[in-house]
């Protein structure tokens, strides 16, 4: 604009008019679409009146061709529109599918026994692996305290009767790239030794020498946590 010089404006409203008129069906937001559609504009753009032109395309897709209810009907293109033509006006520009994000409940069972709480390693295809965590439960959805309680009876991690719970964290949540990390930390004293393997006991001193995720450790550092 300030120079008038023969570049192609590629905007929001560049984007749906070229893609409806012409019937573009390339993702906006991937570098092929957004290549293929730079060329494109700069292949319209009348190159001595360039400012004009890009004002012109930017207004008509802000005015007429607007994401919501355009006025097709007014349209002077419409006769020579694709997406007007084919029913497909809603349909363009066409973005990339938004990832769908998981939402993965973690109960966290903090077990101790005689000042040592039991960890392992994460050495599954998953997030953190090779990364400590406690015992952990997961389940697809909040649950009550007593039915991971009862789970952890269930799969015979802990005894009934053994043991008495301490505290129970608020839910903390955690987002990642493409999943939603979500649950609490459940402080539990056990009175006699637990049987179950993988799991090994460290002190509350010794536990600043394993890598633990951010999750753990934002609850490891905060005024919550018993460490």
């Amino acid at each position: 604009f300030a120079y008038n010089l023969p570049y192609a404006v590629v905007d929001g409203n560049v984007f749906r008019v070229i893609s409806r008129v012409f019937g573009i069906k390339k993702t906006i937001d991937s570098s092929e679409g957004e290549k293929h559609f730079k060329e494109l504009a700069f292949a319209l753009l009348n190159k001595k009146r360039a400012a004009e032109f890009n004002q012109a395309i930017m207004d008509f897709g802000a005015v007429v061709c607007k994401p919501v209810n355009p006025v097709c009907s007014s349209c002077v293109f419409k006769n020579h529109c694709y997406a007007f033509k084919n029913d497909l006006v809603k349909s363009l520009p066409v973005k990339k599918k938004k990832l769908k994000i998981k939402t993965r409940w973690f109960y966290y069972l903090l077990m101790e026994y005689r000042n040592k709480v039991f960890i392992k390693q994460r050495t599954r295809d998953d997030i953190w692996k090779n990364l400590y965590e406690f015992v952990l439960i997961e389940m697809d959805k909040e649950e009550e305290i007593n039915l991971i309680l009862s789970q952890a009876i269930k799969s015979k991690i802990i005894s009934k009767g053994s043991y008495s719970v301490i505290s129970v964290s608020p839910i903390q949540n955690q987002l990642l790239s493409h999943q939603k990390i979500t649950g609490r930390f459940i402080l539990i004293k056990l009175q006699k030794a637990p049987s179950f393997h993988g799991f090994q006991a460290v002190s509350k001193d010794q536990m600043a020498e394993y890598p633990f995720p951010k999750y753990i450790n934002s609850y490891i550092q905060s005024e919550k946590s018993p460490f």
